[in-house]
């Protein structure tokens, strides 16, 4: 999915088939658990990482002024933004900046027809913001798979079994087919998300100071 949005040698037609399938994806993931707390780095700003809180609901609507800064959004993101809109290839951008949601703003950061240095910009977070997703995904996928018992999972290798790995590849058959199932788990603790949010923030952090060192 990731690479059909991201990747130029993709054509539109898959690209725009990956942004529906990740919209899906994400509204069946909220379906089940009720909100996302994700944590997005701050576009703009100097002097290090900056980081902002997004919650997200079952209207997938993102803030997004605490996305970046105002002068960054003026100068790169409202036009991009509109063209997009108007754009009829790009049927992933359908709302104004106003009122993007979660699915828009991922698929718009993405976009591999972008300026660069929109791209090289909105990437990175986008990708830390996806590894959030995806942690909390993990736990969720036998709710979203409609399975009405969890398996055991004693160990982080029991993730990996048979059964998670076709459980995952019929969400992923559904998303991409648009179709879906109730929901039939507990949901995932507002606790359990902080946590993988968390640690998707820290794993960027530590990645940031390896770097900073190396140079």
């Amino acid at each position: 999915m990731l690479y059909a949005i991201s990747e130029a040698e993709r054509n539109l037609a898959d690209r725009t088939a990956a942004c529906n399938a990740l919209r899906n994806l994400v509204m069946k993931l909220l379906s089940c658990i009720g909100s996302l707390e994700l944590s997005w780095p701050t576009v703009g700003l100097e002097g290090g990482s900056h980081w902002t809180f997004v919650a997200v609901g079952l209207d997938l609507v993102v803030d997004c002024s605490t996305l970046w800064t105002t002068e960054f959004e003026e100068t790169h993101v409202q036009d991009a933004w509109l063209s997009d809109l108007r754009n009829a290839s790009k049927p992933w951008v359908r709302t104004p900046l106003t009122n993007a949601t979660l699915d828009q703003l991922l698929c718009f950061a993405l976009d591999p027809m972008h300026q660069r240095g929109l791209k090289s910009s909105l990437r990175p977070g986008a990708l830390t913001v996806l590894s959030q997703i995806a942690f909390v995904l993990d736990d969720a996928v036998t709710a979203m798979a409609g399975s009405n018992e969890r398996p055991p999972r004693s160990s982080f290798y029991k993730k990996f079994t048979a059964l998670a790995l076709m459980e995952k590849r019929d969400i992923a058959n559904r998303m991409f087919n648009g179709e879906d199932s109730g929901c039939s788990s507990e949901p995932v603790s507002s606790k359990t998300q902080m946590e993988r949010r968390d640690m998707g923030a820290q794993q960027l952090q530590n990645k940031d100071q390896t770097s900073e060192k190396a140079c």
